[in-house]
């Protein structure tokens, strides 16, 4: 059953009969959980599963289950990464917003304020999937370091064009961007 509000008493009326439930959008907390006696699974449709209570849901046995390959939204996490760099060095909403609002001298003086992005240096912290499609940043001239301290396969890392380095470098990059895991063991 789908739903475009989130009522109550229509989630709990589907989900006591739910033998899994999908999760969209909508958060799966522990009063949905309780709701669903016969469920055995609930699974988020993203890489993440941090809109799933999962304390509540092992208390009530359901198996958490997301979904790592989910690579439809990676690249596009990476490429919104890229715009807000871009905005950061050439303060385009700030700019814009000047410009709406007919201050042009002020928006002449901002001008200055602009930086280059060419021969910067880009810190991700967090060098999983979405990190691995940030070094298209090369196109803009930077060098890309990064630091993480789960990364599984050190290897990917340098096929990516990211060079590892500590959380401390990270931070001396003239720009960081952050894509750590959001879990209760993140160290970062």
């Amino acid at each position: 059953m789908k739903f475009t509000t989130l009522n109550k008493n229509d989630v709990i009326a589907a989900a006591k009969d739910a033998d899994v439930i999908l999760l969209g959008s909508v958060p799966v907390s522990r009063w949905i959980l309780e709701a669903a006696p016969k469920c055995i699974a609930v699974m988020c449709q993203s890489v993440g599963y941090d809109m799933i209570d999962v304390k509540a849901a092992t208390e009530n046995n359901i198996l958490v289950v997301n979904n790592p390959s989910f690579e439809w939204c990676i690249e596009e996490v990476s490429n919104h990464a890229l715009t807000l760099l871009l905005d950061c060095a050439k303060k385009v909403r700030l700019l814009d917003g000047m410009v709406r609002e007919g201050r042009w001298a002020e928006a002449k003086k901002a001008q200055p304020w602009m930086g280059s992005v060419y021969g910067q240096t880009l810190g991700i912290v967090g060098c999983g999937a979405i990190a691995e499609w940030l070094p298209e940043s090369h196109c803009f001239g930077l060098t890309v370091v990064g630091y993480d301290p789960t990364l599984c396969i050190p290897g990917l890392a340098a096929e990516n064009g990211i060079k590892l380095t500590s959380f401390e470098e990270v931070l001396k990059c003239d720009y960081v961007s952050l894509h750590p895991d959001l879990n209760d063991t993140s160290s970062i």
